[in-house]
């Protein structure tokens, strides 16, 4: 048995750490001392809050207590039987909440999602801990079919939005819309070269387009935000017969007018969740799995293709992540990569 400290969502505005012993890993499993871990403030806050309209797909999924997180980095300190591929001492990606520790089961079956990844040498644990989140913007991209010379809006620039503007640029865009409120978020877009960032409430957005577009809406416009007002803005701003991608997850139903939109301007609207990428490999043709598209992210890191140093706003010791959630209930502010450090408390 092993001690751990678990970040647990107890109800609505609650979050504590909550002592567990962790059992020794069984067959197929690992043992994980967790090194940083990334805050998913849009998901995680979504689930902090626990105020949804009747029929959202977040009212029917969600139990308290619960487990809070999903993006951990650590080492590797037990194998149980079976495992191959990770010895003691890997540092991992995890699948698993915020903690001192946490013990995941190894997933190998396509179209499951994995638990455990190695982290290459070359990539640092802050970096690392991106990983999740990027693969959505990852799959959203990859699922925009982007052409050179493109124009791509994006709305919402949350860190799956940053992502998103970066990787539509180096996917072909010419151009690189950027819309979100936060200053902070708008800042840090302009950091990853977009051609515009504007708050949409200050400007008329879809004169902002047509004004970087010789007269023309996006080709491609990528929703990251999950807000109604976010997605029906979206597929305003797309051209005849353009693409809107949404790689967020609204939090309740969403009511909108199709008729002037999708059905009467033939526009493909197109869902990008992680979960629709498959695990393990596959056929080149049968596209791209989950852990080839990390494997692409690392590659872009080591590289220095992307870097995620200007999404950092937040560095938080674990112990203190009680603190941080009540902060962040009660004003998000510019909050966009908000890490917990576990180092200290877990031995790393």
């Amino acid at each position: 048995m092993s001690p751990a400290k678990i970040v647990v969502c107890q109800g609505p505005g609650r979050v504590v750490l909550e002592e567990r012993q962790l059992p020794d890993p069984g067959p197929g499993q690992l043992l994980i001392t967790s090194r940083v871990s990334l805050v998913s403030v849009g998901t995680e806050l979504t689930t902090v809050r626990g105020q949804w309209p009747e029929g959202a797909f977040w009212r029917r999924i969600t139990r308290y207590p619960g487990d809070l997180g999903y993006s951990l980095v650590g080492q590797v300190a037990a194998v149980g039987e079976g495992v191959t591929g990770f010895a003691i001492g890997d540092r991992v990606g995890a699948n698993a909440p915020h903690g001192t520790a946490a013990l995941v089961t190894l997933q190998h079956a396509p179209l499951e999602r994995p638990d455990v990844l190695p982290i290459p040498p070359e990539v640092d644990d802050e970096a690392a801990a991106f990983g999740a989140l990027a693969l959505v913007a990852l799959n959203g991209v990859r699922l925009a079919r982007i052409e050179l010379g493109d124009t791509v809006a994006v709305v919402g620039l949350g860190v799956i939005g940053q992502f998103c503007c970066r990787l539509a640029r180096l996917a072909g865009a010419r151009r690189v819309i950027a819309l979100g409120h936060r200053p902070g978020h708008l800042a840090a877009a302009r950091a990853g070269s977009v051609t515009v960032a504007a708050d949409p409430r200050q400007v008329d957005p879809l004169a902002l387009v047509r004004e970087q577009n010789n007269g023309e809406l996006a080709d491609v416009v990528l929703e990251s935000s999950g807000s109604a007002s976010a997605i029906d803005l979206a597929l305003h701003m797309a051209r005849r017969q353009g693409r809107v991608v949404l790689a967020g997850s609204p939090s309740g139903p969403v009511n909108l007018e199709l008729h002037g939109t999708v059905h009467g301007q033939g526009i493909q609207l197109i869902g990008a969740h992680i979960s629709t990428l498959p695990f393990g490999e596959l056929p080149l043709q049968a596209g791209w799995s989950l852990e080839r598209a990390m494997r692409l992210f690392w590659d872009l890191l080591s590289d220095g293709t992307i870097s995620v140093a200007p999404l950092i706003s937040d560095r938080v010791p674990g112990l203190a992540a009680p603190a941080l959630y009540e902060r962040l209930l009660a004003d998000r502010g510019d909050a966009l990569g908000v890490l917990l450090d576990w180092t200290d408390v877990a031995g790393g």
